[in-house]
């Protein structure tokens, strides 16, 4: 089962599909019909609410999901959970380790095999510049296969000395 850490997210997430592999007779959903807006403005329905057991590394706690007919991973771990169980991610050495975690690899071999070398990130919004300035297409090369930082600073700067 796949399962996403995303600190931007305020409710943890189960996809439907998911929940119904794990489902069990004394496992009860409370049916709902709200939505919610995700991140890139799209509506998200709520099927319902379901309390699970959620075992990462040697945590294991029950955990209220919200369940949604797909989703980008089966389920998807909340900044709140995070904070209450002192998650850290560690990205420079692939890592999510807490006091109550342990220590563990995040990286799927598989899924990093499959990334794309360029990730590219585009905007629906008009965007205005100050005069005097310019707006130059480049790419960010994808920080899975980096790991390094990427400063939007020099490449302004290389702009500004041309």
């Amino acid at each position: 089962m796949s399962v996403l850490l995303d600190s931007g997210s305020n409710v943890s997430l189960i996809a439907l599909p998911a929940f119904l592999r794990l489902w069990k007779v004394d496992t009860l959903m409370q049916h709902t019909t709200f939505k919610l807006v995700t991140a890139s403005k799209q509506t998200l329905a709520v099927k319902g609410i379901v309390t699970l057991k959620l075992n990462i590394g040697r945590l294991e706690c029950p955990t209220e999901f919200l369940v949604t007919e797909t989703l980008v991973a089966d389920v998807i771990v909340a900044v709140d959970f995070m904070a209450k169980h002192e998650v850290v991610i560690d990205f420079r050495r692939g890592l999510v380790y807490g006091p109550e975690l342990g220590e563990l690899k995040w990286i799927n071999k598989g899924l990093k095999a499959s990334l794309p070398e360029v990730c590219t990130v585009h905007t629906h919004d008009e965007a205005s510049l100050p005069e005097n300035e310019c707006l130059v297409d480049c790419e960010v090369p994808n920080f899975e296969r980096q790991k390094r930082n990427v400063s939007c600073l020099s490449v302004r700067s290389s702009l500004l000395k041309r």
